[in-house]
């Protein structure tokens, strides 16, 4: 099977080094980075998509081949936070407000699990972050999801940092469970930054964790929705910085 990326043309064996080989780098967003704070609350947030009421009905994975289609002549990379407020974002919670735009970062904090939204909706892309995951944190990026009153469901690149448990770097489905446990075993650290990579193209879905292609696999259950970035309520501060998409062709 062959599949572009970027505008190169691959073979499944070349993948891993094509998706590995993303660096991390502060986004370029043409705003100067300031010393301030932009705390959001619902009431804030105007012109959302209509929430759904309760979760969608799923269906079975699908690990056929991949869906056929050109997936060259992309966006480019562009930044999903300006990192001076959180414009083009919002939390679709009763709970977990403590969502702040700090010296070019954003810092979730709360003692109960919630997601930071995107407002705009993704098909195909290529999505990366650097992530700061205190000792014994729990987060995730979510890709392709749905979102409601208090919850979420959509695919999850998993960013656990607990040691015993082989998590992070995995793929979940909230609101269904494990699709893919990370293998090899995701370098991630906690206390320090760690750069993901996500790639979904039709139903091919890669996940890259520190340069190490933990994910590669094929599933149909979503084809497109937002993109959310999780505080599990577990104790610390979690924070996201140069959070950038390349938009790919449907």
């Amino acid at each position: 099977m062959l599949s572009r990326i970027g505008g190169w043309r691959l073979g499944d064996d070349r993948i891993r080094s094509a998706v590995a080989a993303r660096r991390p780098r502060r986004a370029s967003c043409g705003l100067a980075v300031q010393n301030l704070e932009d705390r959001v609350v619902l009431s804030d947030v105007s012109g959302l998509p209509t929430p759904r009421t309760g979760p969608a009905a799923v269906g079975p994975a699908d690990a056929a081949a991949p869906v056929s289609g050109p997936t060259a002549g992309g966006t480019g990379f562009v930044p999903l936070f300006n990192g001076v407020n959180l414009s083009g974002w919002f939390i679709p919670y009763d709970w977990g407000q403590a969502a702040v735009a700090k010296n070019g970062d954003i810092l979730l904090t709360g003692n109960k699990n919630f997601f930071l939204v995107s407002k705009q909706t993704y098909q195909n892309f290529i999505v990366e972050a650097d992530v700061w995951i205190p000792p014994k944190g729990n987060s995730g990026l979510q890709f392709r999801s749905q979102y409601g009153r208090n919850f979420m469901q959509g695919y999850q690149a998993d960013m656990d940092t607990t040691a015993s448990r082989n998590w992070a770097g995995g793929l979940w489905f909230q609101d269904r469970g494990w699709l893919v446990r990370a293998h090899p075993r995701a370098p991630v650290q906690p206390g320090q930054w760690n750069h993901y990579v996500v790639t979904a193209i039709g139903n091919h879905i890669t996940i890259a964790v520190n340069g190490r292609v933990t994910v590669n696999t094929y599933n149909s259950i979503a084809s497109t929705g937002h993109l959310a970035l999780q505080d599990h309520g577990s104790p610390g501060i979690y924070r996201f910085r140069n959070v950038e998409i390349e938009v790919l062709p449907s």
